[in-house]
């Protein structure tokens, strides 16, 4: 299995950005304010970045969202996988 597919099973959408793949996972929604996970692998950098952000949207698009809170957060064994997946499929790990 591929690491956008296991990313999905998790419940994550994919979005490329100018040499980032981000996986978004929205944990819960309240008012106009969405609470999501957020990966962010950044390829030229070969860096890993992992948070939780609270947007504040009036759009349903997380791209389109003003940040108003971020904070670390913690990654499951699964989660933890698919990133190891994706850093194999990218070549990092050689």
């Amino acid at each position: 299995m591929k690491a956008k597919e296991m990313f999905k099973k998790l419940g994550y959408k994919y979005y490329e950005d100018d040499g980032y793949s981000v996986f978004i996972k929205e944990k819960y929604k309240k008012d106009n304010h969405y609470k999501y996970k957020k990966i962010t692998i950044c390829k030229f950098e070969k860096e890993i970045s992992v948070m939780e952000a609270i947007y504040e949207n009036n759009s349903n698009e997380w791209k389109d969202s003003v940040n108003i809170n971020h904070d670390m957060c913690f990654l499951t064994l699964e989660e933890l996988q698919a990133i190891n997946k994706q850093i194999e499929e990218l070549g990092w790990n050689k």
